[in-house]
């Protein structure tokens, strides 16, 4: 299996030398493919002592998205991935497309500690027709607010649970103009 990996790896790195220019390599996506499963992997028994030993230090399953900073969401396929996907699917029901089509034009990712935040807009319609993403993957609790037509919706998705920062900035932000 090793082989395997390392003969794709190396494959993609010079298949990506030939002049082709993108913004991630298949090496990349690979390796980042393999550290969030390894990072998400369910906790292992040791032989020596018949331990279990914890698989990763967050509970989340959504700590491959601080990995994304700096990336703009439609490159890192942010509302594509899950378990993101289903979890903004579940909490905005039949409004996931209001989501998407305001995240056509996007800012980079942010990441602050535990901390993933990502804003867009529709294309053509910035100002007007906005979105946010937070989500803090310590408390495992996902955050989206909506400007339509002027008027900002938060939508959390746990009831009773306060938003990070930074969303909260956006959200004044754009209730005040």
């Amino acid at each position: 299996m090793k082989k395997i990996i390392f003969l794709f790896l190396l494959s993609s790195i010079i298949i990506s030398g030939c002049g082709e220019k993108t913004n991630s390599t298949n090496a990349e996506k690979t390796a980042t493919a393999a550290e969030t499963k390894q990072e998400n992997a369910a906790p292992t028994t040791t032989p020596e002592n018949n331990a279990t030993a914890p698989a990763t230090a967050t509970s989340s399953n959504l700590a491959y998205l601080l990995k994304l900073k700096g990336q703009y969401p439609f490159d890192a396929k942010v509302l594509e991935t899950d378990p993101l996907k289903s979890r903004l699917k579940a909490s905005l029901k039949g409004d996931f497309k209001l989501l998407t089509d305001r995240l056509g034009t996007s800012e980079p990712i942010e990441v602050q500690g535990d901390i993933f935040f990502t804003s867009g807009c529709m294309p053509h319609a910035c100002t007007v027709e906005e979105c946010a993403i937070a989500v803090d993957v310590k408390n495992d609790n996902v955050f989206v607010a909506i400007l339509q037509d002027g008027k900002v919706s938060e939508r959390p998705e746990k009831a009773n649970t306060t938003a990070p920062e930074i969303f909260q900035k956006w959200v004044a932000e754009k209730s005040s103009n």
